[in-house]
């Protein structure tokens, strides 16, 4: 598997990539072990990257750091 197979199932995988290149990516996971593991640990990070995200509450951060620069803001 090459640097370029790489790219092309992170495209397949974000759903960026073209008929062609779809096709190519499959075909490269049908038949090469390499391939589809790579694709499993693309999959298995977005997976834990979306988890971490739905875990944490940004709006109430960013309130709160609003709310501390306003006030700091003001005070000058």
């Amino acid at each position: 598997m090459t640097e370029n197979d790489k790219i092309l199932i992170n495209a397949f995988l974000d759903n960026e990539a073209s008929l062609e290149e779809v096709q190519y990516v499959e075909n490269l996971i049908e038949k090469n072990d390499e391939a589809l593991q790579y694709l499993n640990m693309l999959k298995k990070a977005n997976i834990e990257f979306n988890n971490f995200f739905e875990d944490i509450d940004l709006s109430k951060n960013f309130q709160k750091e609003k709310s501390i620069f306003i006030r700091s803001a003001l005070k000058f």
